[in-house]
C-alpha cells in the first residue's frame, strides 16, 4: 500500500510503502520492508481515532491456512487485506480532516463522475438495442406455428430480452413478460393482438443523437395533446434513427420516461 508521509506538512513531497504480510518475519521480507515500530501504530491509532486500526495493533498468528499443509495463501491473504484496509482508513483520517471530501474530489464516484455526466449526456443511441442483434423466433416443431413458449425461450437466450418474429416485426421485453402470464403457452404467437409483435412501420422514430433527457421532454410535450397520447403510450416501441437516416435500433418508451408519466 502506498501512502504519503505521516507528517501532514510533509506528505506532499515524500512517500512511503507499507507491507502487510503473513511472512513478515522472513529475512527477505525484512530486507525489503523494515518492521513498523508498535509505538508508531499506537500513536497513529490514537490520533486517527480509528477503531478499525485496533485490529492491526495485535499480532495475528495464523498457524495454517484453510487447508492443512497447503503451502498456498488462502486465509492469510484475507487477513492481510483486512489489515491493509484498516490501516488505509486510519491513514486517511490522519492525513485529511475530511477523507470523504477527498474521496468525492478525486474518485469517479464523486466529482469526476458527476463532471463526466454533465459534459457528456447519455444519448438515445447509447441505450438503443441494435435490431440486427435481436434473435428471430423459430418454432421448436416443424410445420407448427410459432408459439408463445417459443418466444419466451428465445427471449431467455437473448442478451437484450428482445426477439423478432420476422425482419419487420419485433417483440419488446415488457411484452414478453405480459404474454408469459398466458395460461396456454402453446397458443400461436400470431393469434395475439397487434401490440405483441409490432411492425416496423408502427415504430415511432427518434433521433439517435438526441439526449435521453431531450427525448423524455419531447415525449411529455407531445403527450399533452390527445393525438400524442394515442401513439406515445405504454408499450410503444421507439425506432432509433442513426446518422444514415436508417432505423437501426429500438427502445421501449418506458426506458425513456416512467410508466407513471405514461398514464397521466
Amino acid at each position: 500500500m502506498e501512502e504519503s508521509s505521516m507528517d501532514p506538512q510533509q506528505h506532499k513531497s515524500t512517500g512511503s510503502t507499507t507491507s502487510v504480510s503473513n511472512f513478515g518475519n522472513r529475512q527477505d521480507s525484512l530486507l525489503c520492508f523494515p518492521p513498523t515500530p508498535p509505538d508508531f501504530l499506537d500513536t497513529l491509532d490514537k490520533e486517527a481515532d480509528s477503531g478499525a486500526l485496533q485490529l492491526a495493533l495485535h499480532v495475528i498468528e495464523i498457524e495454517r491456512d484453510a487447508l492443512t499443509n497447503l503451502y498456498a495463501p488462502t486465509s492469510s491473504t484475507t487477513t492481510a487485506l483486512a489489515l491493509t484496509d484498516a490501516l488505509a482508513l486510519a491513514l486517511a483520517r490522519r492525513l485529511h480532516t475530511s477523507p470523504l471530501a477527498v474521496f468525492h474530489k478525486h474518485h469517479p464516484g464523486g466529482a469526476i463522475g458527476a463532471g463526466a455526466l454533465q459534459t457528456k449526456p447519455q444519448l438515445v443511441g447509447d441505450i438503443a438495442v441494435q435490431v440486427p442483434k435481436v434473435p428471430v423466433v423459430a418454432p421448436r416443431l416443424a410445420h407448427v406455428d410459432t408459439t408463445i413458449l417459443d418466444a419466451i425461450l428465445t427471449a431467455a437466450s437473448s442478451a437484450s430480452g428482445w426477439v423478432r418474429t420476422s425482419s419487420e416485426r419485433i417483440v419488446a421485453p415488457r411484452t414478453i413478460q405480459r404474454i408469459g402470464r398466458q395460461l396456454d403457452l402453446s397458443r400461436p404467437l400470431n393469434s395475439l393482438d397487434d401490440r405483441t409483435a409490432v411492425e416496423r412501420g408502427d415504430w415511432i422514430s427518434i433521433d439517435a443523437a438526441s439526449s435521453v433527457q431531450e427525448a423524455r421532454n419531447w415525449i411529455l410535450q407531445m403527450r399533452q395533446s390527445k393525438r400524442g397520447k394515442t401513439f406515445l403510450k405504454k408499450g410503444t416501441i421507439l425506432g432509433v434513427v442513426d446518422a444514415l437516416q436508417s432505423v437501426s435500433g429500438v427502445i421501449e418508451i418506458e426506458e425513456i420516461t416512467s410508466e407513471e408519466e405514461l398514464t397521466q
